[in-house]
């Protein structure tokens, strides 16, 4: 087979979606994905219908155009300009220069066509919100999404720039000096001027030739070559560092002499029998973990998030769907802890880990599982339900971990 410059950027590309959806199948439990990924689908398909077709809930109501244009913004900065050459292209297609004009091409047509979806996908999702909220017309969110594309696709021509042109401090400035610019000219061109569209269209149609002059000018930049393969690994290998971003443990920025929770050791259960004991070092491992801190976190903002996005009663599914999978993790994490080698240094009692897992399961999961009920019955029944709740969802888990623990 005869091989051009086209089908030479083809096969990277295709490499590279081979490589990333091994990664991706390697370092994810699809089992575990499924029970997160259909409720989220079947929520979130059914939390957008409600924001065209329901009432509107008042947290949405209220919020600033600012913020959703930080937001916007943010998602503004996330574009990236691939140019599809390795190392090893050092020796053969430096010597052929239509070559490298042709993979650099293909590669910001792939780069731009990536952000046009991703701003379209965010503006549609938007959408609802804008209309109904904020009275805009069909045309104005056009013109708006065409602004924000051409501002995303600007954004990765300037970042790429940038990445090959300067490194250690001088990058860190240059990125935080046109990030703020950037976000300046942003915020000010979408407050003042999202309602008037002429405007809008002059400076998008100025932002469109100011991509093609940069776009022509990455082409023909032939002799940044280090760099261009400098940046193309980061971004090959940009999935797969998020995905294994926590696999291994890191140098904590600070340290200190004691844990910043459970500082005093201070006992969780009157009893000071062995399963208490058990169950008590467990929890307090979880929580001065980073690692599982920062999962705790992201739980918490997902599941509150959905609470507040799911309308009626169906807040009470969410929440008893939550706690499942809380239960669930923790399960994980109380394998995870028993397993540890230094707790293999004492011979357990078979019965005094029966009887600490449920404690330390019930335990691990309290926090989050008291915020999620306090949340759900506080949206459904006032302030007065929010309270009630928290004694009903502490009795309701732990007699759900007494009853099911023996079947994880």
């Amino acid at each position: 087979m005869d091989m051009n410059a086209w089908k030479l950027g083809w096969r990277r590309l295709e490499d590279q979606w081979r490589y990333q959806y091994r990664a991706l199948r390697s370092a994810v439990d699809w089992t575990v994905m499924l029970y997160i990924i259909l409720p989220g689908l079947f929520f979130g398909i059914r939390g957008y219908y409600s924001l065209w077709a329901e009432g509107l809930p008042g947290w949405i109501l209220r919020i600033p155009f600012t913020v959703l244009v930080v937001a916007c913004y943010l998602c503004v900065r996330m574009g990236s300009i691939r140019v599809l050459v390795e190392e090893g292209d050092a020796l053969f297609l430096r010597q052929k220069k239509e070559w490298v004009y042709k993979l650099t091409l293909m590669g910001c047509t792939y780069s731009i066509i990536l952000q046009v979806l991703r701003q379209t996908v965010l503006w549609v999702i938007l959408l609802p919100i804008l209309i109904r909220v904020f009275g805009w017309g069909y045309e104005q969110w056009v013109m708006v999404l065409f602004f924000n594309i051409m501002a995303s696709v600007l954004w990765s021509f300037v970042q790429n720039k940038i990445n090959i042109s300067f490194s250690g401090w001088r990058h860190v400035l240059m990125g935080t000096l046109f990030t703020v610019i950037g976000g300046m000219g942003y915020t000010v061109l979408m407050v003042t001027y999202a309602e008037q569209e002429r405007i809008l269209i002059y400076v998008s149609m100025l932002l469109l030739l100011l991509n093609g002059l940069f776009c022509w000018r990455r082409i023909k930049n032939i002799h940044s070559f280090e760099g261009d393969v400098r940046e193309e690994g980061k971004l090959r290998m940009k999935w797969t560092a998020f995905l294994l971003r926590d696999t291994l443990d890191r140098q904590p920025w600070f340290r200190t002499r004691r844990p910043l929770l459970f500082r005093s050791s201070n006992h969780l259960f009157r009893k000071r029998d062995t399963p208490q004991v058990l169950a008590e070092s467990s929890v307090k491992s979880l929580f001065r973990m980073p690692v599982h801190i920062k999962l705790m976190v992201q739980f918490w903002v997902v599941g509150t998030v959905a609470v507040l996005l799911t309308p009626g009663m169906l807040k009470t599914f969410v929440c008893v769907g939550l706690i499942a999978l809380l239960m669930y993790w923790m399960n994980g994490v109380w394998k995870q802890f028993i397993a540890a080698d230094y707790l293999k240094l004492f011979q357990w009692e078979e019965k005094v880990v029966l009887s600490a897992k449920p404690m330390a399961i019930y335990g691990m999961m309290l926090p989050l599982m008291l915020w999620f009920g306090m949340v759900s019955g506080g949206l459904l029944f006032g302030w007065i339900g929010g309270i009630v709740a928290l004694p009903l969802c502490a009795a309701a888990g732990w007699v759900a971990v007494k009853r099911l623990i023996v079947y994880l």
